[in-house]
């Protein structure tokens, strides 16, 4: 599938039957990948900090095209938020595939053997 992707084949139907969470889908490279998805055919639970309107507008597109998507504000550094985005995607899709992990603002910066579970 990524070469296909790469080359800009068609990678329709791909991923039929899949469920994709994408954090940071509400706008730029996240929304982009969380469109990609649907268009393979996975669910995609899209997560947003502060994107609503982006967020909302990616799942309208996704479902008008015959798709299956959510939207879910959260913040990824709080271990609550993330147990909640889990919860309420396996709830509405019951299970998950793929994480496309694209949140990078409100990331610690930290080398990675310097982070616990608070970063």
């Amino acid at each position: 599938m990524i070469d296909r992707a790469a080359n800009g084949g068609d990678i329709t139907g791909t991923l039929t039957g899949k469920v994709a969470i994408v954090t940071g889908g509400g706008r730029d490279i996240g929304r982009a990948c969380a469109l990609r998805l649907a268009e393979a055919g996975a669910a995609v639970a899209i997560n947003y900090h502060s994107s609503a309107a982006g967020a909302d507008s990616a799942v309208a597109e996704i479902t008008a095209a015959g798709g299956r998507a959510l939207a879910k504000q959260g913040d990824m550094t709080d271990a609550g938020d993330v147990a909640a985005l889990v919860e309420d995607t396996v709830k509405a899709f019951g299970r998950i595939d793929v994480l496309v992990h694209v949140t990078g603002g409100l990331v610690a910066r930290k080398t990675v053997a310097e982070m616990d579970l608070d970063h």
